[in-house]
């Protein structure tokens, strides 16, 4: 399930394929159930999993960013020159962690409602969720950064 599409404007759809297929290692399964925590001596900043109708690309993450929720960008294959476009959603082992944190949320709020907790825990209720969603968009910000990076160097080469 995507959560947010992201349009370039100044980029088509061919342009986006090359740049990030040349930083890209590849992988033959889904990037789901694979590591993204990698160290390569290239110059490679992606994991690509090549689809018949898409491509999926995670960053690659050092072992100590293994803290960040792992997102998947996909992008439909360039059959025509058009704007370029990317859909970005969880890998499923961080939806599985976000959902077991909301269900916890739940769960808190309901026994803050029901009287079974004092208020003061509503601190701790809405902590996790919120450091869940820092981290989120700390990945996106590098995901966006890396993607740039990508656009620049396919570009000047």
């Amino acid at each position: 399930m995507y959560f947010k599409k992201i349009d370039l404007n100044q980029v088509d759809s061919a342009t986006l394929e090359r740049c990030l297929r040349k930083v890209s290692l590849k992988r033959l399964s889904s990037l789901d159930i694979q590591s993204s925590v990698t160290i390569s001596k290239e110059q490679k900043i992606f994991l690509g999993y090549e689809k018949p109708d898409e491509l999926q690309f995670t960053r690659i993450r050092y072992s100590f960013e293994r803290i960040l929720p792992k997102l998947i960008l996909s992008i439909a294959k360039a059959k025509e020159p058009v704007t370029a476009d990317y859909k970005i959603r969880l890998a499923l082992i961080s939806a599985l962690m976000l959902l077991i944190i909301l269900m916890g949320t739940l769960y808190g709020l309901h026994q803050l409602i029901t009287g079974v907790a004092p208020i003061d825990t509503i601190l701790r209720i809405l902590i996790l969720p919120a450091l869940y969603f820092i981290l989120l968009k700390v990945e996106m910000k590098l995901t966006q950064k890396n993607i740039e990076k990508a656009l620049e160097n396919g570009e000047n080469s």
